[in-house]
């Protein structure tokens, strides 16, 4: 009889075990969205306890598409809706408009705000004015500036007394216009009072009462003795020198005179270069 060796069979080794906890789980389940980002048992037990805690908790259920105004302003008040419109508590800053306060609470319970959403808008709201407000300022200044220089050149030495004589003008003929020119903002952001056509004009009307009419004709208004602008200079300087004149005459008696006049004609003229 033939010997008989066994063979020695090893067990086999066990299955790696699945890790994966949803193959356990019905095909229904399985594939489910709501379990797709859970990895592992325990973050599975993570989720069923922070689910468990928000039982009994205050929840706001969101209207449907055909929701009536009644069904959000529940939802309004819910989110914390003060009662009505003077329960705003905001602070809209010290230069506030009463009128205008009213209008915004009336307007922020309207569509829903809660006092902490209302102070928000209303903060953010005087942070952009003030920067329009600067920015508006930045522009009347620099038009201002301009508008000087384009007059200080244009009147030369009579400048002073060309826009002290155009105020008293305008102060004694319009002076409802006077006290509110520097709040009447033009197109383009410049003050009324800074354009220098309307002051040319008033310069204009000033100088002719004072040629035509009379000196004392308007109070206030003052002309110094022997101020020229650059284009009465010129034409002063025109006569100076003619070619037949004692300028260019060193015999002359005047001669000195006029060499003198002509510097005086060149600064009121050029009265940058003085």
């Amino acid at each position: 009889m033939d010997e008989q060796v066994a063979e020695s069979v090893e067990p086999a080794a066990p299955s790696e075990e699945v890790s994966d906890f949803r193959a356990s789980l019905p095909e229904d389940l399985r594939e489910h969205s709501a379990l797709q980002p859970i990895q592992d048992v325990e973050n599975l037990a993570k989720a069923y306890v922070n689910a468990s805690s928000m039982i009994g908790k205050d929840k706001v259920v969101l209207p449907g598409e055909h929701a009536s105004a009644e069904d959000w302003a529940a939802v309004y008040d819910r989110l914390g809706r003060p009662e009505d419109a003077d329960s705003y508590n905001i602070d809209a800053g010290e230069s506030a408009d009463d009128g205008m306060l009213n209008w915004f609470q009336s307007t922020a319970h309207d569509i829903g705000l809660n006092n902490a959403q209302a102070q928000q808008l209303v903060t953010a709201y005087n942070e952009m004015a003030s920067s329009q407000t600067e920015n508006i300022e930045g522009v009347m200044e620099a038009a201002h500036q301009e508008t000087q220089a384009v007059l200080q050149k244009e009147f030369g030495a009579k400048f002073e007394d060309n826009i002290e004589n155009a105020g008293a003008l305008l102060e004694q003929f319009g002076p409802e216009l006077s006290e509110n020119i520097d709040n009447m903002i033009l197109a383009d952001g410049s003050r009324l009072g800074d354009h220098p056509e309307f002051i040319k004009t008033f310069v204009n009307i000033s100088n002719f009462i004072q040629e035509r009419v009379s000196e004392d004709e308007l109070i206030g208004m003052e002309k110094t003795p022997g101020a020229m602008s650059p284009d009465e200079a010129r034409t002063k300087l025109t006569e100076i020198e003619r070619p037949d004149g004692p300028l260019w005459d060193r015999a002359h008696p005047q001669h000195e005179f006029f060499v003198q006049e002509r510097s005086r004609l060149y600064g009121f003229m050029y009265p940058e270069a003085g």
